[in-house]
């Protein structure tokens, strides 16, 4: 669940570090990069294997428009090639492209297993773009962290699936999913799961500290951030 970047979220690409001249800059080697936006646009991915293996540090390409190219594959619908830079060495990631490819390949892999898995996105995001083939997708985004509106629909979702997990992705989507939850009469309750992938302290106003104790369960992204919720008042 989720789609816009959150408010505690400020991620941003690493800035490229000074080269020695013999160092190829993608950025600056047009030709080799723009073999990379090319293959990435049309699912090329042996291509994109090689070019990687010919010039690794071309995983942190650009387009003509400053898009990563990590942000091409998953805006095509390029899963394989999407995944193949992310977990290339070097590869520097925005946080957005990367919470995003994982929200992608838990839907992909629950539905490959043989369960059902329904995403909530934001109507005009990547996200909803790219899994635009599959079922169960329910386009909602919130107005603000408090949309009541939104919230009670989303509500409305959850008695109709009765899913067994939910599970929000940014702080947006547990606000959404702690309200709709609290708006059902669903027995049992489903258990609502929380990834969380920065180190930031949770807000102290109090709608915050409520929806975060809502949360039955956290998947925590690094060891830090895991240590940082256990010393969490209310949690």
């Amino acid at each position: 669940m989720g789609e816009k970047l959150p408010d505690e979220v400020a991620g941003t690409a690493a800035a490229p570090q000074n080269r020695s001249a013999g160092d190829p800059n993608p950025r600056a080697a047009a030709g080799p990069a723009d073999e990379m936006v090319a293959a990435v646009k049309s699912g090329d991915a042996d291509r994109v294997r090689s070019l990687l293996a010919e010039l690794p540090s071309l995983v942190n390409a650009v387009s003509a428009d400053h898009v990563p190219v990590a942000r091409l594959a998953i805006y095509y619908g390029q899963g394989e090639i999407a995944t193949m830079l992310a977990d290339a060495p070097g590869a520097e990631l925005e946080i957005w492209d990367a919470a995003t490819l994982g929200r992608l390949e838990t839907v992909q892999g629950l539905r490959a297993i043989g369960h059902r898995a329904a995403l909530v996105a934001h109507p005009e995001g990547e996200l909803l773009r790219r899994m635009s083939e599959g079922h169960d997708l329910i386009p909602l985004a919130p107005r603000n962290e408090i949309d009541l509106a939104t919230s009670w629909r989303l509500s409305r979702v959850l008695r109709q699936l009765r899913p067994g997990i939910v599970h929000a992705h940014d702080p947006h989507a547990v606000a959404m999913a702690s309200t709709a939850l609290s708006m059902t009469t669903l027995n049992p309750r489903p258990p609502l799961v929380a990834s969380r992938r920065v180190e930031f302290k949770i807000g102290h106003n109090s709608f915050s500290r409520w929806k975060y104790s809502q949360v039955d369960c956290f998947i925590a992204n690094s060891a830090a951030i895991r240590d940082r919720l256990r010393h969490e008042p209310d949690l």
